[in-house]
């Protein structure tokens, strides 16, 4: 996906799975990989993260997104990404843009502060990819 023609695609576009899989669908790329291309050039404070077994599998932040999410880390039932896990569905709650605590993602974050997330079921690898946002 190159540069010169995915960034124009991306001009006040407002994070989500949404704009991804049309991305994904237009490019005809992955999910996966529209979703770091996207993180990567969108200019927004977000991060992909994909989970497997419920917890971080890995995770790719936006240069604006500084905050560390630990490989390994089990998800908290405070996420919506963990629903899969815990219910072997995806369920509608995670599908959909859901506003959570930033503790829930992020270790040592504040719980008065929030985090936008929005995840997407890999059913085939049995993994979770979640979008993660902060807005400005």
């Amino acid at each position: 996906m190159p540069e010169s023609l995915f960034s124009p695609r991306l001009e006040n576009s407002v994070p989500s799975f949404e704009t991804i899989e049309s991305l994904a669908s237009e490019f005809q790329t992955t999910l996966t990989a529209t979703a770091i291309r996207y993180v990567q050039l969108s200019g927004q404070k977000c991060a992909i993260v994909c989970t497997k077994a419920g917890e971080v599998l890995w995770s790719w932040p936006s240069s604006d997104f500084h905050h560390w999410i630990k490989r390994g880390k089990k998800l908290k039932a405070s996420t919506y990404a963990v629903d899969f896990f815990e219910k072997r569905l995806a369920t509608q709650q995670m599908q959909e843009v859901q506003e959570v605590t930033r503790d829930s993602w992020i270790e040592g974050e504040s719980m008065q502060d929030t985090i936008k997330e929005q995840s997407r079921v890999l059913f085939s690898y049995g993994s979770v990819l979640t979008l993660l946002w902060i807005d400005y």
